[in-house]
């Protein structure tokens, strides 16, 4: 962390001082100076720099590399040695763990189980909430959404890892990628539906068939003009449906086009 560097330079930096205000002008080897630098603010400039370049290259050698003569400067070149055993014992046991640590790769959620034991999050129309068994996906990592093209939306930009969809939503939002709705993407907004909670925050206009075309040239293939055309099939290769009949399976089917009663309402009625 940033701490532990700041305060191991400033240990270095402390050594440096230490060894040079404690072993200059006793005769030490390790501060003795030419004839020709006569100045004694060049001296003490010289002896600083030494010391610092001292303690810095017993750090990447993991030894001290002063030569004290004075009991004082012992005593911190012991301390100095102690701190360069520490920290040298600490990067290699972490070297160490990183280089041996299996990588751990994800796959595909296959189930409600599986995505809730991962603690992903789920998408699905707010009138499903309550058929969720809170055993498999807890509540709090359900998110409602009040129709399928924002549910779409926010699953594509992240908010959640999985979603359940209807057979015809699936067929026109993901695979015809036919259908232009609205989605509030502003990232200050917490529900994301079709319309912002701000009322001065306009929603995005998701259009995925493009149905205007490319400004430049109509005729031209709308996967060629991605300016134009940003959201045009961006669904195409999101979804994958989990079931373990094959493809394509779906094993509830709810008529959304008939009244329900009282009763039914919060469970069947979006």
């Amino acid at each position: 962390e940033d701490t532990v560097w700041a305060v191991t330079a400033a240990m270095f930096f402390f050594t440096a001082f230490l060894m040079w205000f404690v072993e200059q002008g006793v005769g030490a080897e390790d501060f003795e100076y030419e004839d020709s630098l006569s100045s004694e603010v060049f001296r003490q400039i010289q002896g600083c720099c030494k010391s610092l370049w001292l303690t810095l290259l017993g750090m990447v050698s993991a030894a001290p590399s002063h030569t004290p003569t004075t009991w004082p400067g012992r005593l911190i070149v012991l301390g100095y040695a102690f701190m360069l055993y520490i920290t040298a014992a600490s990067y290699t046991a972490n070297l160490a763990s990183t280089l041996i640590t299996p990588s751990v790769v994800e796959g595909k959620v296959s189930s409600l189980q599986d995505l809730g034991r991962r603690g992903r999050n789920l998408c699905l129309l707010e009138a499903m909430n309550t058929l969720i068994d809170p055993a498999i996906v807890p509540p709090e990592q359900l998110v409602g959404f009040g129709w399928y093209g924002p549910m779409l939306e926010q699953l594509y930009r992240g908010k959640c890892d999985g979603a359940i969809i209807g057979k015809t939503e699936y067929q026109t939002h993901v695979l015809g990628q036919a259908v232009e709705f609205t989605a509030c993407t502003h990232p200050d907004d917490p529900l994301n539906h079709a319309t912002c909670q701000d009322p001065s925050i306009e929603p995005e206009l998701i259009d995925l068939p493009c149905s205007a075309g490319c400004n430049d040239a109509p005729d031209m293939d709308r996967a060629d003009c991605p300016e134009s055309c940003p959201h045009y099939r961006k669904y195409c290769e999101m979804l994958e449906v989990v079931a373990a009949a094959p493809e394509p399976a779906f094993d509830l089917a709810i008529g959304m086009g008939m009244p329900v009663s009282n009763e039914l309402q919060d469970y069947v009625s979006a």
